[in-house]
């Protein structure tokens, strides 16, 4: 997300409501393993090495032009994916439909349109 001073984030996070993909928790889909106490999340490696090219090509793309509009990018995994997992995720518009559950699209949307400003 790119907040310039034109329109900037809320003071109150709209996160959940506007900008996430689902309503899940990061604890809703660990993985629990007997006598550990952490667990894991499936596709956890694999997902960091997206999203850390994902955010870098980011910000690469804010430093060649500083005057880029407020603006909202997601990288948002299949409806397969969410309908796989062990619990009910709650959707939003910007998940993808598709019958795999390794597909996934990114998204841009500026920040005023997200909010509702416009």
């Amino acid at each position: 997300m790119l907040s310039q001073p034109a329109v900037p984030w809320p003071d109150t996070d709209p996160a959940d409501e506007l900008v996430n993909a689902s309503d899940l928790s990061a604890s809703d889909t660990r993985i629990k393993v007997e006598a550990c106490a952490g667990g894991f999340h499936p596709y956890g490696a694999a997902d960091i090495e997206l999203v850390a090219a994902f955010a870098a090509e980011r910000v690469i793309a804010i430093l060649d032009d500083m005057s880029q509009a407020s603006t909202v990018w997601s990288w948002v995994r299949s409806s397969a994916f969410f309908d796989s997992l062990p619990v009910a995720a709650n959707t939003r518009l910007i998940v993808p439909t598709s019958s795999s559950k390794s597909d996934s699209a990114t998204t841009t949307r500026e920040l005023a349109a997200v909010l509702g400003r416009r």
